[in-house]
């Protein structure tokens, strides 16, 4: 995103070429925080599942 706003800055891009490219990333961007977020809960889970399998031993 930081890329087409410097190219319409810049004049390199029309302001219908960043509006039509823009919401696409923004829900790209979005997903890839829910995936992030998702690894995050595994690791999490995964760490806790590990320290009660130590427990146990």
């Amino acid at each position: 995103m930081e890329r087409l706003l410097t190219a319409y800055q810049e004049d390199l891009l029309s302001l219908a070429e960043l509006r039509r490219r823009m919401p696409a990333l923004r829900q790209r961007e979005l997903a890839l925080h829910a995936e992030v977020e998702s690894l995050s809960a595994q690791f999490s889970d995964q760490a806790a599942y590990l320290r009660l399998a130590e427990t146990l031993y």
